[in-house]
């Protein structure tokens, strides 16, 4: 966020925050289970935003403009679809937080 932040701010740009989760597993879109799927997919969703907008606190406080959001679907097609759609896009990727073995 430090980074991204540093360059919202020399250049006077919004910051997007995109979490793509894989979708919830099929096994839930069962007609018989087809509301736990839609909750489950939903909670998963607004979860995620709210991990953004937490994690996006400090840019927003510096008077950069947020927007976060997520979806379910495949990550890599997410992102793709995203830089596709504007060509004036800089996308930096997060590793989990992840340090060390686990990275």
């Amino acid at each position: 966020m430090p980074i991204a932040k540093l360059l919202a701010g020399a250049f006077k740009i919004p910051v997007s925050l995109l979490n793509v989760f894989d979708s919830v597993l099929s096994q839930f879109a069962n007609p018989d289970r087809g509301l736990f799927y839609a909750q489950s997919a939903t909670s998963y969703r607004d979860n995620a935003v709210d991990y953004l907008e937490t994690a996006g606190a400090d840019l927003k406080s510096s008077g950069v403009t947020l927007n976060c959001t997520a979806h379910g679907s495949n990550p890599a097609e997410q992102i793709i679809g995203q830089a596709e759609g504007d060509s004036n896009i800089l996308i930096a990727m997060v590793t989990h937080g992840r340090s060390g073995l686990g990275r």
